[in-house]
């Protein structure tokens, strides 16, 4: 592990397991109040994709629009 980060990889491990573990709860709290299951994947990927993007974009590293990907 690179020294020079410190506590940051464990502090993103725990904050990786709070947000996978609250996955579980928020699709039991979807399916009970009787969200369409399509709607849900599509405004739960929308939301992690914008949250992706406004990391890169803060790292300075855009994601790169080409065809192989």
């Amino acid at each position: 592990m690179n020294k020079s980060l410190g506590f940051l990889p464990y502090v993103m491990l725990v904050a990786a397991a709070i947000f996978y573990g609250s996955l579980f709860s928020l699709n039991k709290i979807a399916a009970e109040a009787s969200w369409p299951p399509v709607s849900y994947a599509f405004w739960t990927s929308l939301f992690a994709g914008a949250i992706l993007y406004l990391i890169a974009l803060l790292r300075k590293e855009p994601p790169q629009w080409s065809w192989p990907h």
